[in-house]
């Protein structure tokens, strides 16, 4: 009975390791369904893979980011206001399209 139920356990975890792969691999597959989308609704430039996020730019964000940047500079300060305004936005992935802008 102890084989048994060991045996049991192995095969738990083994479909359970399975069933992670299959999620993962259709998470993976999802994102990049999503990000061939983005690409045919804007311009390349505009969509950014930043993970498993694909974050879309507007040419009012980029005219903003690059209006405050050419007045303080890239700084912490302005890329934390930037963010403010734009909702689902870090200060990191601001100061990152800012240097991508830059390009």
């Amino acid at each position: 009975a102890v084989v048994s139920t060991q045996s049991t356990g192995v095969n738990d975890q083994r479909k359970q390791e399975q069933e992670e792969k299959i999620e993962k691999k259709r998470k993976e597959d999802e994102t990049k369904r999503l990000l061939k989308l983005e690409k045919r609704k804007m311009p390349a430039r505009n969509v950014v893979e930043c993970g498993d996020q694909v974050l879309t730019w507007t040419r009012d964000q980029d005219r903003e980011i690059l209006r405050a940047c050419r007045v303080t500079g890239p700084r912490t300060k302005t890329c934390k206001s930037l963010a403010k305004s734009f909702p689902g936005r870090t200060s990191s992935q601001v100061k990152d399209r800012f240097f991508t802008l830059m390009q």
